[in-house]
C-alpha cells in the first residue's frame, strides 16, 4: 500500500511538470529591453525609482505579483523589465498576450504615475516576447502659478501677501524665495514646508525699500518638487514710525495719501477713534473701527494733522513710497 501510495505521488509530480494547466500560472516572463530615459515633468527621474509595467485589463492585485525594477541614469541598454505572460488555461486575464498594449508605473517617491508612452508586443521591433521601449516620460506636478502682489506692482502697506496657485500632490508644501536680485543667490526671504499657497510678511523686508523678485515652487511628501514658478517683481515701501501714548494724540499723518483703514492697519483692536477737520468744508469728519457714527473719514492725507485715540500706548507705522 505504501508503495502504491508513493507512485501515485510521483506520477502527479510528473504531470505537473509537463502540463500547465495542472501547474497554475505559467509566468514565462516578456522582456522590455529600454533604450532611453525615464523622465517627469522635463527632468530625469533619481537612480532607484521604480519602473512598473501594466496591462490594461488585468487586476490591480496581480501588479504585485509582477517583477518590478529600478531606472538607472548610467545607461539604458542592460535595464530590463518583464511581464509575465496571461495563463490561457485560466478564464481571468492576468498577463500579457501577445499584442498587448502595455504600459508603465514610474513609482516617483509617494506618487504612482502613468508613464505616457506605451507599446506593444508583436509589432514594429517588437518581437512577440521583447519591447524595445525608447523612452518613458510622466508629468506630475505643474509650477505655481503667481497671484499676487502682481508683477511690476508697488506694494503701499505694512505687509505684503505672497499668494500663488494650489499645487495637487500627497504631502505637497511649498517654498518661497524673495531676493533683491532676480537670481536668488541670498534671499531676504527663503521659507519652506508651507502648508498654505499664502504667505504674509510684514515691512519693512531685511534688504529695505525698493525693487524685489519673488518666486514659489511645490514639493510632494516624497522626493519629487515642481519647477520654480515664473519670477514677478514687485517695489517695497519704507515704513515710518510714530509713538503713540494711550489716549488722545495729536499727529502729523506723514505716511502716503492712502485709505483710513489702510493707513491705520498698524493699530489694530488698539484704534478707538480718530478725527480730522476738511480742508475744503472746514468740518470734522471721524472714523471708528466699531462704527457708532458716519465714517466720513475715508482717507488720511500726507502731512495733515489727526486727533487720534488709542486705549494702549502703541506705535505707529505708516507707509512711504520710495
Amino acid at each position: 500500500m505504501k508503495k502504491l501510495l508513493a507512485l501515485c505521488f510521483l506520477m502527479a509530480a510528473l504531470m505537473m511538470l509537463i502540463s500547465p494547466s495542472l501547474a497554475g500560472a505559467h509566468y514565462t516572463q516578456k522582456v522590455c529591453t529600454f533604450l532611453g530615459t525615464v523622465k517627469v515633468d522635463g527632468r530625469p527621474v533619481p537612480d532607484g525609482t521604480e519602473i512598473i509595467p501594466w496591462v490594461a485589463g488585468v487586476a490591480p492585485e496581480i501588479y504585485e505579483r509582477w517583477k518590478t525594477e529600478t531606472y538607472s541614469s548610467n545607461g539604458m541598454s542592460g535595464y530590463i523589465c518583464r511581464v509575465p505572460d496571461d495563463d490561457l488555461d485560466t478564464a481571468e486575464k492576468d498577463g500579457a498576450f501577445a499584442t498587448d498594449e502595455v504600459r508603465f508605473y514610474i513609482q516617483l517617491g509617494v506618487a504612482k504615475l502613468t508613464a505616457v508612452q506605451s507599446v506593444k508586443f508583436g509589432h514594429a521591433l517588437n518581437s512577440p516576447n521583447r519591447l524595445h521601449v525608447t523612452n518613458l516620460t510622466a508629468s506630475y506636478m505643474a509650477a505655481p502659478q503667481l497671484i499676487s502682489p502682481l508683477d511690476g506692482a508697488k506694494v503701499l502697506a505694512i505687509e505684503v501677501t505672497f499668494d500663488w496657485s494650489d499645487v495637487v500632490a500627497e504631502g505637497v508644501t511649498y517654498s518661497l524665495q524673495v531676493d533683491k536680485e532676480a537670481d536668488f543667490g541670498c534671499p531676504a526671504i527663503d521659507e519652506t514646508g508651507l502648508t498654505e499657497s499664502q504667505y504674509t510678511v510684514d515691512f519693512p523686508l531685511a534688504e529695505g525699500a525698493g525693487l524685489y523678485y519673488w518666486r514659489a515652487k511645490a514639493v510632494d511628501g516624497g522626493i519629487w518638487h515642481s519647477d520654480w514658478s515664473e519670477v514677478w517683481a514687485f517695489t517695497a515701501p519704507n515704513i515710518g514710525y510714530k509713538n503713540l501714548v494711550s489716549g488722545w494724540n495729536l499727529i502729523t499723518y506723514k505716511g502716503e495719501t492712502l485709505p483710513t483703514e489702510i493707513a491705520l492697519a498698524s493699530l489694530g483692536d488698539h484704534l478707538v477713534v480718530i478725527w480730522g477737520r476738511d480742508n475744503g468744508s472746514g468740518t470734522w469728519q471721524g472714523y471708528a473701527p466699531g462704527g457708532g457714527f458716519a465714517n466720513d473719514l475715508v482717507e488720511l492725507v500726507q502731512y495733515e494733522p489727526y486727533w487720534v485715540y488709542v486705549n494702549q500706548a502703541i506705535i505707529l507705522h505708516y507707509v512711504i513710497d520710495p
